[in-house]
C-alpha cells in the first residue's frame, strides 16, 4: 500500500511564506547591525535563501528597507488606529498606553529595528523614508488627539486639555520609554513604565471633580 505525499503549498503561499521569512529576516538585521547590516545578501542568509531571491523579491536594497519600515509601521499602527474602547475618552487613552506597553515588551526585536531606522535615516538626508516617518509620526499623533478630543467631549477629561498638545506629549512620552530601553534594555522595565504613564496620565486629565 503505498501513501499519498503531502500536496506541495501552491505557489501563491510558497511565495508569500518565503516573503514573511526575508521580512522577519531583515528586521532582525536591522535590529542587531542597523540599515548597514541589512545587505540583501545578509537578508538571504538569514532567511534561508539566495540573495538572488532577494533581489527578484524586492528588487533593491531600498525597495527592501521601505517594506521593513512598512512592516514595522503596521506592527504598531493598529494600536493608534484602532484603540482599545473602553467607556470613555480617558479611560480609552489610559488602555491604549497599557496596550502599546505590553505590545512593544512583546516584541523587542521589532522595537530596536525601529529605533534603529529613526536614528540612522529620519535625521540623514531629506529622502522618501524620511517622508514616511514623517507621515507616519503626523498620522499616530493624530490618533491620539482623536482619543483625547472625544474624552473632552464626553467629560472624563479636562476640557482646557488641548487635543493636540496632549497627544504630542503622549507620543514624546512613548518614545522616550522605548528610547530610554534602547539605551539601556537590561535596567528599563516598559511594561511598568507604560503603567506609570498611563496612571499618571489618568489623574492629570481627570476633570477636578473627578479627582477629589
Amino acid at each position: 500500500m503505498t501513501t499519498s505525499r503531502p500536496m506541495a503549498p501552491p505557489r501563491q503561499e510558497r511565495s508569500e511564506e518565503s516573503t514573511r521569512r526575508l521580512l522577519d529576516a531583515a528586521v532582525e538585521l536591522v535590529a542587531e547591525a542597523g540599515y548597514a547590516g541589512m545587505t540583501l545578501a545578509a537578508t538571504g542568509d538569514r532567511a534561508g535563501y539566495s540573495r538572488g531571491l532577494v533581489t527578484t523579491r524586492f528588487g533593491s536594497k531600498e525597495n527592501l528597507l521601505r517594506a521593513v519600515t512598512d512592516r514595522l509601521s503596521e506592527r504598531w499602527w493598529p494600536y493608534f488606529a484602532h484603540p482599545p474602547v473602553d467607556g470613555d475618552g480617558r479611560h480609552g487613552l489610559v488602555s491604549l498606553v497599557r496596550a502599546v506597553g505590553r505590545g512593544v515588551a512583546s516584541d523587542p526585536v521589532a522595537l530596536r529595528a525601529l529605533q534603529r531606522l529613526i536614528f540612522e535615516r529620519a535625521v540623514g538626508p531629506i529622502d522618501e523614508l524620511q517622508r514616511h516617518f514623517a507621515r507616519s509620526a503626523a498620522r499616530i499623533t493624530d490618533g491620539v488627539a482623536q482619543i483625547v478630543a472625544r474624552g473632552a467631549a464626553d467629560g472624563s477629561i479636562r476640557a482646557d486639555a488641548d487635543p493636540t498638545r496632549v497627544a504630542a506629549l503622549v507620543i514624546a512620552s512613548l518614545r522616550g520609554i522605548s528610547y530610554q530601553w534602547f539605551l539601556h534594555p537590561d535596567s528599563v522595565d516598559m511594561a511598568a513604565l507604560h503603567d506609570d504613564l498611563a496612571a499618571l496620565l489618568d489623574r492629570s486629565l481627570a476633570p477636578e471633580a473627578s479627582r477629589t
